[in-house]
């Protein structure tokens, strides 16, 4: 029976796949998009398909991925999303894939995105990378990465979504803030407050959230320990979306009734929403990375970066900043971990609090995966910007895995990582008790 090629498209929402190469009748070689505005940063990926036929295994091969090492490699999986399963049986999306391979291939990292794809001198429009060979030596520098799975679908002439993680678009978020915002019990608790900090180069919203017992009078308020957090400033690391998502319900329940007493929460779910809207995998709608435009950010370049420093001083002038905290997703460990600064202050730098305290209420987090050296290539990033510039020594990087634990035996869903939110705000909670009363401590160690 001929089988007939599928249909393929990414121009919606935080699509990304740039072309689909047929190579037989089930197997598809494919190429993802750069950044926009960039030649570089390809990893993210997420196309719709259509018209295929149930039972039959399809073979994907994404062939210029950059990265030499991914999760994929070590039992990552894509996620699936099938429209007449979600109608019929009420799943969405879930795991997908088998037979999954990220291997080195021949493709060559020095060409024009749009078509120039070099293949031994010759432009690979329908040619399809071999396995690089064992002695071929060492080219790392020079080769794209095969991302290789298989896929079957349960239904005939459906509509699928394959995505590199669940997605979390600028849309989704509105939403969800929507529908928060009118809730009973945030409108009762008066807990959460919801402005526009800025807008974005290209014209959307950023959207800051406070979160406190707003019912406290303006003396209290003063009083109180700041913690401010931030996410997606790189797209693709959707993971940190469903975090923060987790994180911001839990502060809006009745489980954090004592948190929202003594603290006062200022986050940034998406500093990057052209980006995540783009289908971008690092870089903003410029093409700049913003992670490492913390040190002086140019508000005509970088509005939100520029704008989420001014407030962060403001607070900082006037208020007793606990913590800053930047979520991230990364594409090589297992596991949680920290990533900060105080490590490398001196000889007589104490082991980092907050990490030994997230430890203990998640059991996804890893103290052995963190890292505490200041690295110069770092300069520009948010936590050693703020630990630099305001002596902050709890200020942190969160590295948050696509895949699992150091000690999972299955893969996480939406539902552990807005767990993991969950998780952190019980550390923070403990790290503020632990503080209570005293002024934060420089990195000079001044009271």
């Amino acid at each position: 029976v001929k089988i007939p090629p599928l249909k393929f498209e990414s121009r919606f929402e935080c699509g990304n796949l740039q072309r689909a190469i047929r190579t037989d009748d089930t197997t598809y070689d494919l190429l993802l998009s750069a950044d926009l505005n960039s030649k570089n940063h390809v990893q993210w990926f997420y196309f719709r398909i259509q018209n295929m036929r149930v039972d039959v295994k399809y073979r994907f091969r994404i062939i210029n991925n950059e990265k030499p090492h991914s999760v994929f490699s070590n039992g990552m999986r894509p996620v699936m999303h099938s429209a007449i399963q979600a109608r019929q049986q009420g799943i969405g999306w879930c795991r997908s894939g088998g037979n999954i391979c990220y291997i080195q291939n021949l493709v060559t990292r020095t060409y024009q995105q749009t078509n120039d794809i070099k293949w031994y001198g010759h432009k690979s429009n329908d040619i399809s990378p071999l396995e690089i060979p064992e002695d071929c030596g060492n080219v790392k520098e020079k080769y794209h990465y095969t991302l290789t799975f298989d896929m079957t679908f349960p239904y005939s002439n459906d509509t699928v979504f394959i995505a590199y993680f669940y997605p979390f678009s600028l849309t989704f978020q509105t939403k969800w803030l929507d529908r928060l915002m009118r809730s009973p019990a945030v409108i009762h608790d008066n807990c959460l407050r919801r402005q526009v900090l800025t807008k974005t180069v290209g014209g959307n919203n950023c959207d800051l959230l406070t979160i406190t017992n707003f019912k406290q009078s303006p003396a209290s308020q003063m009083e109180k320990h700041v913690v401010i957090l931030t996410a997606r400033i790189h797209p693709g690391e959707v993971n940190t979306s469903w975090i923060i998502k987790g994180l911001v319900e839990f502060l809006c329940s009745d489980a954090a009734i004592e948190l929202r007493t003594n603290i006062v929460f200022k986050i940034v779910p998406m500093l990057n929403p052209d980006g995540v809207v783009c289908g971008n995998s690092r870089c903003s709608l410029k093409g700049y990375d913003l992670n490492r435009k913390w040190k002086d950010p140019q508000p005509q370049h970088e509005p939100v970066i520029a704008q989420v420093k001014a407030m962060i001083k403001q607070l900082n002038a006037s208020r007793n900043i606990l913590m800053i905290c930047d979520f991230h997703g990364h594409s090589n460990i297992k596991g949680l971990c920290l990533y900060g600064c105080e490590g490398s202050l001196s000889k007589d730098s104490k082991k980092p609090t907050f990490a030994s305290l997230l430890s203990k209420h998640s059991e996804s987090f890893s103290l052995r995966l963190c890292r505490w050296k200041v690295r110069r290539n770092r300069a520009g990033t948010a936590r050693q910007s703020f630990w630099r510039e305001l002596e902050m020594v709890n200020s942190y990087t969160l590295e948050a895995s696509f895949c699992t634990s150091t000690k999972g035996k299955r893969l996480w869903n939406t539902t552990d990582l807005e767990t993991m939110g969950a998780d952190f705000c019980l550390a923070v909670e403990e790290l503020s008790q632990n503080t209570k009363g005293k002024k934060r401590k420089s990195k000079k160690g001044t009271e």
